[in-house]
C-alpha cells in the first residue's frame, strides 16, 4: 500500500486530441483560482503521450508566467498567499 500524490481526489486526464488553450485555461483556473483552498481545486495532470506532455508542459509555462502574486488586498493579483506572515510566525514558531 501507498499513498500517492498526498491524497490528491481531483485529477485531469488530457488526451492527444485536446484542445489544449482550453485544458490550459481550465487547468490554471482549477489550480490557482482560490489558492488551492476549495474542494475542486486540481492537483493532479496527466498528458497522454509525450506529444500532448510536452505541448501541455511549455503552454502552461506560459500562462502561468503572466500569473500576477501578491497581497489579497491588491484586487490587480491573481491570486495571492494563503498564510500571513503573522498566522506563518503563530504557526510555524
Amino acid at each position: 500500500r501507498c499513498q500517492a500524490l498526498g491524497g490528491a481526489k481531483n485529477h485531469a486526464i488530457v488526451m492527444p486530441d485536446a484542445d489544449m488553450e482550453n485544458v490550459v485555461n481550465s487547468l490554471t483556473g482549477a489550480a490557482f483560482g482560490s489558492s488551492g483552498e476549495r474542494c475542486m481545486a486540481l492537483s493532479v495532470a496527466v498528458a497522454v503521450g509525450n506529444e500532448a506532455a510536452d505541448t501541455l508542459i511549455a503552454k502552461m509555462q506560459e500562462s502561468m508566467a503572466t500569473l500576477k502574486v501578491g497581497p489579497f488586498s491588491d484586487k490587480s493579483n491573481d491570486f495571492g498567499p494563503v498564510i500571513t506572515k503573522a498566522h506563518q510566525e503563530k504557526v510555524c514558531g
